[in-house]
């Protein structure tokens, strides 16, 4: 790759980052840029106590207070009942997420990948960076159904993007 085409490549991901909340530097990876209005898992039993963690630790990476639609999100214990989530094996354990075109922003949680049961995850037509590492990476290729970003967060730390 030639010297100009980096150049506008770190362009465009800067962009992208400005872009996704108004901001330099808004997309973090491993931060969290909200934090759960005192939500816990304690009282939820239709999927293992994991698996909510997962789902909590989403909400709070990608702006959940800023999604187009966050109904029942981290506000009753029936997490199957969320917007987006689908659980499988009679509402036991969280086979899906639908949640592309909702205006989600920030890294997806490394914790995804304790979600062993997930066939579908759409997070496209979002401001959602994915980690770089393989292990996280191969986890991503191995969902059935999965509509993506496509945009790493390795390129939130460019001294470029920063504030």
């Amino acid at each position: 790759m030639s010297r100009t085409n980096a150049l506008l490549r770190v362009l465009r991901i800067c962009s992208l980052v400005l872009l996704s909340t108004g901001r330099p530097g808004s997309i973090s990876a491993g931060t969290t840029a909200v934090q759960s209005p005192a939500f816990t898992c304690d009282g939820v039993s239709e999927i293992p106590r994991e698996e909510c963690e997962v789902l909590v630790a989403l909400y709070n990476s990608t702006n959940g207070p800023g999604w187009s639609h966050d109904d029942g999100w981290l506000t009753n214990g029936t997490p199957c009942s969320w917007y987006g989530v689908t659980c499988v094996y009679f509402g036991q354990w969280v086979g899906g997420l639908d949640l592309g075109n909702n205006q989600l922003s920030g890294a997806l949680p490394h914790s995804l990948m304790n979600l062993h049961l997930i066939n579908f995850l759409h997070y496209s037509n979002t401001h959602l960076c994915e980690p770089t590492d393989a292990a996280f990476q191969a986890w991503l290729e191995s969902v059935i159904s999965l509509q993506r970003t496509g945009v790493s967060c390795e390129y939130a730390y460019l001294p470029f993007c920063a504030r």
